[in-house]
């Protein structure tokens, strides 16, 4: 486990070397009160904080896929959130971890790869980087990867709204609807439905989680926003990321803010790997950050 501090010492995250993730963040108030920003597991809701989504975000059908005509079987989200990281560099208030591919990796995934995953702390943000490196002089490497930080909620989610901004950090204002990706068994169906925004804010409540997420695409966005009332929560700022997922589940403490490089597959995908939507490849040698800051 590391502990980073920000400089004031008003901030304090927790990072675990399983799956890299960061565990806990908390802040202290005007009041000097402990506030949790991310919320605190509890396995009767979901068993993770913030996973690392490696090589996959979300599901490929029925749990598997081709690459050169050989089928390959991986769960949802990939398996960098179930693997033990190493410890690259630490400090008082930033760490970097890697994982990289294994003959064991191989079994499941058939691509070198090197993904690092780092922290930095500061007085009113966390900044997180994930890098992709294809160490292979020869081969390409095809892979997704998104984060799924999920944020404590001090009462019931109907107390609470959401907010956009776009890529240059404005504001999303006004009333206007977004197409929301409908998903089945964890796949996308190709339906579609409009999410409406009143003022710039949506309304949470727990029947538009009933189905699954939340999910847009290619919608411009660079950031989220959970307010209660007029009081913010956090905002998630990413922004590069095609696809965004709102996601919580009935009755438990937390909303989920996921921006992801990369998308479950769709119901009547073929299996091929290489031409899914949103698979990024990476010629030998390349490399490709995924970033993202948490704000509050």
């Amino acid at each position: 486990m590391i502990e980073l501090f920000s400089q004031n010492k008003r901030n304090c995250a927790q990072i675990s070397m399983q799956g890299g993730e960061m565990i806990k963040l908390i802040r202290l108030n005007n009041q000097n009160e402990v506030v949790p920003v991310l919320w605190d597991v509890n396995d009767l809701f979901w068993n993770r904080v913030s996973p690392i989504l490696f090589p996959l975000v979300g599901k490929v059908k029925n749990d598997q896929y081709k690459v050169n005509n050989s089928f390959y079987r991986l769960p949802q989200h990939g398996f960098a959130r179930n693997q033990m990281f190493d410890v690259i560099e630490s400090s008082e208030n930033s760490c970097k971890l890697m994982l990289k591919s294994s003959p064991d990796s191989k079994l499941v995934y058939p691509f070198e790869f090197e993904l690092y995953v780092e922290y930095v702390m500061d007085n009113l943000c966390l900044s997180v980087r994930n890098t992709v490196v294809n160490p292979s002089a020869m081969h390409e490497l095809y892979y997704s990867i998104g984060a799924h930080p999920g944020f404590q909620l001090q009462s019931t989610l109907s107390d609470y709204h959401i907010e956009l901004e776009d890529r240059s950090h404005a504001p999303l204002k006004g009333d206007f609807s977004l197409s929301r990706y409908l998903i089945q068994n964890g796949l996308y169906t190709g339906e579609t439905d409009r999410v409406s925004f009143e003022n710039g804010q949506l309304k949470l409540f727990e029947d538009l989680f009933t189905s699954d997420a939340i999910v847009f695409k290619n919608e411009s966005i660079g950031g989220v926003s959970i307010f209660r009332g007029t009081e913010l929560l956090v905002n998630l700022k990413c922004q590069h990321a095609p696809y965004w997922g709102i996601w919580t589940k009935p009755g438990a403490p937390f909303l989920c803010l996921e921006p992801w490089d990369g998308l479950a597959d769709h119901q009547d995908h073929d299996y091929n790997f290489i031409k899914k939507e949103g698979i990024i490849q990476l010629n030998p040698l390349e490399s490709r950050s995924f970033d993202y800051q948490i704000y509050w």
